[in-house]
């Protein structure tokens, strides 16, 4: 899973929230979920990621998204940042 916010929009957040809302009978697939901040200019688009944080082939550009901004893990509570 991956989702982004619109840069042109940030100006206008003053929080996000993450929650994990897990399907019943998936719930052995989920173990957690980081939000990472990319360190990119306001014009520059990051192509979406899913999968292992140190895998192969994953773009270069994702090195520019390394800072966790925010995490949640199987029970615990909504996640406001």
């Amino acid at each position: 899973m991956s989702s982004k916010v619109d840069s042109s929009r940030v100006s206008n957040f003053e929080s996000l929230q993450y929650e994990g809302i897990i399907t019943k009978g998936n719930e052995g697939f989920v173990h957690h979920i980081e939000v990472f901040h990319c360190q990119v200019g306001p014009h520059h688009t990051v192509a979406s990621y899913n999968g292992p944080g140190m895998a192969e082939g994953k773009s270069p550009e994702l090195a520019a998204c390394r800072e966790v901004i925010g995490a949640w893990a199987m029970g615990a509570s909504v996640i406001i940042i």
